[in-house]
């Protein structure tokens, strides 16, 4: 089966149809017989596959590779072939985009992995990360759980992260900073017959540990967090709130809508 050229061919000119199906929701064998979804290549390679047999590992490939595209969906195709064959023609990388996209998708857990790569990626084919922080980033989300996720976006803070943050040091989102010690010697006189003799009193200070995230941590918040393209999201979706409310109090949604 060649999969790779059906992927890309599926990433670079199909768009999913409308209200085709739930991926998530749907079993597997349900996304095989959905005539919408037959039409795109890499669907098509599997079902001719499945005329043989194909087994349970295969069926879940495919459920992640839908995944995958139903997130990068509703990228415009010019813009995706525009950004994907930059890449591709760079000669920086010795994978085509394509093939280290499966890599990546066969890496992921489950069809949630998958859709979190692809929100990554739609990053880079809108123009808000770079192709290698996506690679980068892409390697860690991976192998996030719900919860690791979770609690970085909550303890994030671009300067120092919450102490919560130190659960999440063998992730590669995070790393940890020490401020060096320094010691001061402060020479004690002895003042009265009875005081302790002269000597020498150590200050010592520094060795506060701060948990930091790491560039690949920036990236995993710009994308999943409130970071830029976040905001923009939040932004659309008040808009779009606002055009609503106005649409049903007004019967229009206002100019600058």
């Amino acid at each position: 089966m060649d999969i790779q050229g059906k992927f890309d061919d599926s990433l670079r000119n199909s768009v999913l149809p409308d209200a085709a199906v739930d991926i998530a929701e749907s079993s597997i064998d349900a996304l095989l017989d959905n005539e919408l979804l037959k039409q795109i290549p890499i669907v098509k390679i599997f079902i001719g596959a499945a005329q043989v047999g194909v087994n349970i590992r295969d069926k879940l490939f495919l459920k992640k590779i839908l995944s995958f595209l139903s997130n990068v969906d509703g990228i415009d195709l010019g813009e995706r072939q525009r950004v994907i064959s930059s890449i591709d023609n760079s000669k920086e990388y010795r994978l085509k985009v394509g093939e280290k996209l499966l890599y990546i998708i066969d890496s992921c857990e489950d069809y949630e992995g998958a859709e979190r790569v692809a929100r990554l990626f739609r990053a880079v084919l809108i123009g808000d990360i770079e192709y290698d922080d996506y690679l980068e980033a892409s390697s860690i989300v991976t192998k996030l759980s719900n919860r690791e996720l979770n609690l970085f976006l909550a303890s994030y803070n671009v300067w120092y992260m919450g102490e919560g943050a130190r659960e999440l040091m063998h992730t590669g989102l995070v790393y940890s900073e020490t401020k060096e010690v320094e010691v001061d010697l402060e020479k004690v006189e002895q003042g009265d017959w009875d005081d302790p003799p002269e000597h020498y009193k150590a200050n010592v200070s520094g060795g506060d540990i701060t948990i930091k995230p790491t560039d690949a941590g920036d990236t995993v918040y710009e994308v999943f967090g409130m970071g830029k393209i976040a905001r923009q999201k939040q932004m659309g979706e008040q808009r779009e709130e606002r055009k609503r409310k106005n649409v049903r109090e007004l019967g229009y949604p206002p100019r600058g809508l």
